[in-house]
């Protein structure tokens, strides 16, 4: 069996750019969705029917590496470690916690290389939902701004 042939033939096709807004704007949660959509067109290709692909998005920090691997992706392990570190760093102090939300980059260079391989260039597209996540999550998040550099750490 080809390399290639390991490759889903169908993926979560999306602007890379996209990843970022929706993510930042959800605080990560789009995140979940992506790593959802792609386990999920992991198994159907290989018709795999155990594990769930939302379990493998809820716990996704457990479950990157194999799905980055999957993809056959260059360097999964490097792209796997640096979505786990930015994913981790919610836990640290102050205006800090917000560099957890760089955990969408690794995920844009899986998502570019996808596209690069698939040849797709697509384009940004917001649903209605969409548009209502981003405006909630970045009212959420500039209160959150303002919160951390207004209480003394």
């Amino acid at each position: 069996m080809l390399k290639s042939d390991l490759a889903p033939k169908s993926y979560f096709i999306t602007a890379p750019a996209q990843i970022a807004i929706m993510s930042t704007c959800t605080l990560g949660i789009y995140d979940v969705y992506w790593m959802y959509k792609q386990w999920k067109a992991v198994l159907a290709d290989r018709q795999i029917t155990k594990g769930s692909p939302f379990w493998r998005a809820i716990f996704s920090v457990l479950w990157v590496y194999p799905l980055f691997k999957g993809l056959e992706v260059e360097n999964p392990g490097s792209s796997a470690a640096a979505y786990v570190l930015f994913s981790l760093m919610y836990k640290l102090p102050g205006a800090a916690t917000l560099l957890s939300l760089a955990s969408c980059l690794p995920l844009m260079k899986v998502q570019i290389a996808l596209n690069k391989r698939m040849d797709v260039t697509p384009a940004m597209r917001f649903s209605s939902k969409a548009v209502a996540a981003c405006v909630f999550g970045a009212l959420v998040l500039g209160l959150a701004i303002i919160g951390l550099m207004s209480s003394p750490s």
